[in-house]
């Protein structure tokens, strides 16, 4: 019992703070962020063997951020016994704990909150960090993910009532999706009754328990979104018709525009983008008001470079981006890549709020798309397909394939009780190519499946992917 009031009071000092710091005009938010950079700095200099080493001419009181070096996970994994600052910690350990389902809801060594990534962009990273991360995840929603009014009075007597939260994910299993919740401090429970959704159960189970459940707040995959959107509209799915449903958060996948004004026309509220992952699960907070999210720089650092690790000025998309986790002092990543690409705010997010905003999140640099025109490879963008198919309404799912400079190859599986037009689907192909100048130069395979199932290990449906290595003289990423 004394636990949980302990926890309980811990979130809502931490909601607080979090609520109040975001207030601060930008270059304070940035001093304070240079502050915790440092701190981070002399921690993991003086615990890990790892960046001892990175470090030894690095002098964290004035050194630049752009100075530090760049790690990555390949790197993070070969050294992961020298990365982590408690000594104990052995990576053969973490591999055997998480490989036994019975683990899941343990705390590694009784004191650490274990997890790891799917592994769909190549060799999974484990990840270790102390449940507090945890609380810390759950608190920055809360205290920043929704319109909040700026009177203490008004949002502390908010927090006298349950809010519902539905979400989606992979299974059970070790993955930050799946931890996240598993490990989701009781004290949350003060604030919110949660419902799990499986994506391995089938969309109509889903929907009767969404219709049951009524959530204030739903999150999900984009693919998923989509779906619930047609259920919405086709009059099986009726969260819009309670008035209950306030909010709609998109993860993992990038989300179109096309895709953005379908949810917000079957549901009738805002869409908001969380853009995370596990090694820094509060690296954003969706905005609650815009599409895109704002970077908490008080827990994270986000660093949008381009090809050659140079940073990109805001309003021009990164190939790339480079992120400090400032709380996680057991697994340090600090100037950690990853091949998202990302395009932040030339200017102040329409909200108001002094955070830093990420326009637009496109996927990862892996799935960058590139085609061969002659001699000559060129950078070739997918959206002109979604185009075509969002035109496409006997079609349920889709995914295009890259299987060659020039060549597509395009499945797709028809809404129940229909078969997709596949003569259609080649015409507007060749007329979205057409318009891009691209006839031609790409051939587009279309062929009729059953079913389009998810990546088995991340749960996702992928609507792009290519199966090419960049071209010549275009790194890969991670």
């Amino acid at each position: 019992m004394f636990e949980h009031v302990r926890e309980t009071g811990q979130l809502i000092y931490t909601m607080a703070r979090l609520a109040n710091r975001r207030r601060r005009r930008p270059e304070q938010l940035l001093a304070y962020q240079r502050g915790k950079l440092r701190q981070l700095l002399y921690y993991a200099i003086a615990h890990s063997p790892f960046y001892r080493r990175r470090f030894a001419r690095i002098d964290p009181e004035n050194c630049p951020l752009e100075r530090l070096p760049i790690t990555n996970k390949e790197e993070i994994m070969a050294h992961f016994d020298e990365v982590v600052t408690d000594r104990r910690i052995r990576l053969e350990e973490v591999e055997e704990f998480a490989s036994n389902p019975a683990n899941l809801g343990r705390l590694f060594r009784n004191r650490y909150v274990v997890c790891h990534t799917s592994g769909s962009q190549g060799r999974p990273i484990f990840i270790v960090q102390e449940p507090k991360d945890i609380l810390l995840a759950f608190a920055v929603q809360l205290a920043r993910g929704h319109p909040l009014e700026k009177r203490w009075k008004t949002l502390f007597r908010r927090f006298g009532r349950q809010s519902r939260w539905a979400s989606f994910y992979v299974k059970p299993g070790f993955y930050p999706s799946s931890v996240v919740f598993t490990y989701m401090p009781r004290s949350v429970h003060r604030f919110a009754q949660t419902l799990r959704l499986s994506l391995q159960d089938p969309l109509e189970k889903n929907v009767q328990k969404l219709n049951e459940f009524q959530p204030n707040f739903l999150t999900g995959y984009a693919s998923v979104l989509e779906a619930l959107a047609r259920e919405q509209l086709a009059g099986r799915l009726h969260l819009r018709e309670s008035g209950q449903l306030q909010m709609i958060t998109n993860m993992s996948e990038p989300l179109t525009p096309q895709a953005r004004a379908l949810i917000e026309q079957a549901f009738g509220v805002h869409v908001s983008d969380h853009y995370a992952m596990g090694e820094c699960m509060t690296l954003t907070v969706g905005c609650p008001y815009a599409p895109g999210a704002h970077v908490n720089v008080d827990l994270a650092i986000l660093e949008v470079v381009d090809d050659h690790y140079r940073a990109v000025p805001p309003g021009t998309k990164g190939s790339r981006v480079l992120v400090t986790c400032l709380h996680n002092y057991v697994m340090p990543f600090i100037r950690y890549e990853i091949g998202d690409v990302v395009t932040m705010n030339a200017g102040r997010c329409r909200c108001g709020s002094n955070l830093p905003h990420v326009a637009s999140i496109e996927g990862r640099t892996k799935d960058r798309f590139w085609i061969r025109r002659g001699e000559r490879y060129e950078e070739f963008s997918p959206w002109i397909f979604l185009e075509a198919m969002y035109r496409c309404f006997d079609v349920a799912e889709f995914q295009f394939t890259q299987t060659d400079w020039t060549r597509f190859e395009l499945r797709v599986a028809g809404v129940p009780g229909r078969q997709p037009d596949i003569g259609r689907i080649q015409r507007l192909l060749e007329e979205a190519l057409r318009e891009a100048q691209l006839h031609g130069v790409i051939q587009v395979d279309v062929m009729a499946v059953s079913d389009i199932p998810p990546d088995p290990v991340s749960g996702k449906r992928k609507r792009m992917q290519t199966l090419l290595p960049p071209p010549p003289g275009i790194p890969k990423s991670v």
